[in-house]
């Protein structure tokens, strides 16, 4: 399967997590992220959200470590939110069928303008997501 392909791949390639520094002064047209890491062991995540609650284009960064326990990511455009995560082992990986989209092994950080091909060190994956229209979103990831 590419997921595990990709899940080998990603070992050693971390971001640190941290909360977006957007003011929350757009009053609800921002909200909280609550990313809960359940699973056994620590993981690397990958995120898509809108860049602003007033363009409407997508943000695609990665990869975070998302080590066990529960984290927020604050200030995020409501709208379609999107996350992929691999176990820094590589046993093992979180995404879905909400969108799919090039993603390497080398950390990413860019905004979609349409027309993205995948570049060679890159390929297609499935991502999980939501619409979000509440203040705080939690997203929690199982063994």
């Amino acid at each position: 399967m590419k997921a595990w392909k990709l899940a080998l791949a990603v070992i050693g390639f971390a971001l640190v997590l941290g909360p977006v520094d957007q003011p929350n002064a757009q009053g609800g047209s921002v909200f909280t992220l609550k990313l809960c890491n359940r699973s056994n062991e620590d993981i690397q995540l990958a995120l898509i959200h809108r860049v602003s609650p007033t363009d409407n284009r997508f943000r695609i960064r990665g990869w975070f470590d998302l080590p066990r326990g529960c984290y927020d990511v604050t200030g995020l455009p409501r709208g379609w939110v999107y996350w992929f995560g691999v176990a820094k082992s590589g046993k093992g990986f979180w995404g879905g069928k909400a969108t799919d989209v090039c993603i390497g092994a080398a950390p990413f950080d860019r905004v979609s303008g349409g027309g993205y091909e995948c570049k060679p060190d890159e390929q297609l994956v499935g991502f999980a997501g939501n619409v979000i229209d509440v203040d705080v979103y939690t997203v929690t990831f199982n063994p």
